[in-house]
């Protein structure tokens, strides 16, 4: 009868400590998703009302992924059901020799893109993705991609960085950036340079991203950047092809 008594004393004890614990876990929770479903309500738009939105084409469209990339990448070029009418240019964080596999296989699941692994000396052209060699860096000069094994950036070769900074200094035209899933920052600090020309920045969204490190940190520097699931990013890609 003693036991029965303590076993019951020490149930009543943890209702009385644990419940009030849990009820206030669970307002915190439904206070951090208001809270953020209001800071993400301006990107609840219809990806032909920000294409719309678009005054001038973008006349290139750069990608950036590291981490779960490869799969964010089929994902996305195998959605993309129109004829390319810019030139894109990738940077997959990837050892030498593994981007090369990852041209061929994306030009397999897409049926409008020529995904290559670039040389030295290419030129952007419609129809084609120029993807970064594993442990080169790509950069945009005199109308040529140029590539080089300077030191690593962000800690990694090839660096999203250094192509776009590359692109906000010497491409002319409206420029579509679009960062995916990875590990780190890269990114970040040319995004920003991206925005003080007012060229269009997109992130996959947090949801749908194995790691939200890279998207995460230009959105940090970018808070205009639109946050998008690779679906929507393929419609958008999608609506900018299509328009004239």
């Amino acid at each position: 009868m003693v036991g029965a008594t303590s076993i019951d004393a020490s149930l009543e004890m943890i209702r009385e400590s644990l419940i009030p614990k849990l009820k206030s876990f669970k307002k915190t929770k439904i206070f951090e998703a208001t809270t953020n479903e209001k800071e993400n309500k301006e990107d609840i738009i219809s990806v032909s009302q920000i294409v719309a939105k678009m005054e001038i084409k973008p006349r290139l469209l750069v990608i950036g992924s590291s981490t779960g990339g490869p799969e964010a990448l089929s994902k996305l070029f195998s959605l993309i059901d129109q004829k390319p009418t810019i030139p894109m240019l990738l940077v997959q964080h990837m050892p030498a020799h593994f981007t090369t596999k990852l041209a061929t296989h994306l030009s397999k699941v897409s049926n409008y893109i020529n995904v290559k692994e670039c040389v030295d000396g290419d030129t952007l052209e419609v129809g084609n993705c120029l993807i970064a060699p594993g442990d080169y860096h790509i950069v945009y000069h005199k109308e040529k991609i140029k590539t080089n094994q300077d030191e690593k950036v962000c800690f990694v070769r090839p660096s999203l960085d250094v192509l776009v900074n590359s692109l906000a200094k010497n491409f002319e035209g409206k420029i579509l950036s679009i960062t995916l899933t990875g590990m780190g920052s890269d990114g970040a600090n040319s995004n920003a340079n991206l925005a003080k020309r007012d060229d269009y920045i997109f992130v996959q969204n947090k949801e749908s991203s194995i790691v939200w490190g890279m998207p995460g940190a230009v959105k940090q520097v970018v808070p205009s950047a639109k946050c998008l699931n690779i679906e929507d990013l393929a419609l958008l890609i999608n609506e900018v092809f299509k328009r004239i």
